[in-house]
């Protein structure tokens, strides 16, 4: 192999070195980026689920409310009932 030839052969070597460190770097990029948007999307999965139980929560109350509203009015009702007893 001649001069020529191995410097020919180093030159090809070194640019393929450097596509395969140009390609692992795009790969750390590619993985670090996916490694963020996961994070983003349990984030915003916590989210929606924390509102879920924040509405599922409200409406307990509102069943509550409604529920103690129901009895006191027939509370009332049953008191109004009684003979002798006027509220």
């Amino acid at each position: 192999m001649g001069s020529q030839e191995f410097h020919d052969l180093a030159n090809v070597t070194q640019a393929r070195i450097w596509k395969g460190v140009a390609a692992v770097t795009r790969a750390r990029i590619d993985i670090a980026q996916t490694h963020l948007l996961r994070e983003e999307t349990r984030e915003l999965r916590l989210r929606a689920q924390e509102a879920r139980t924040r509405s599922e929560a409200y409406a307990v109350r509102a069943a509550c409310a409604a529920e103690r509203a129901r009895l006191a009015a027939e509370w009332v009702a049953r008191v109004a009932a009684r003979p002798g007893l006027r509220a």
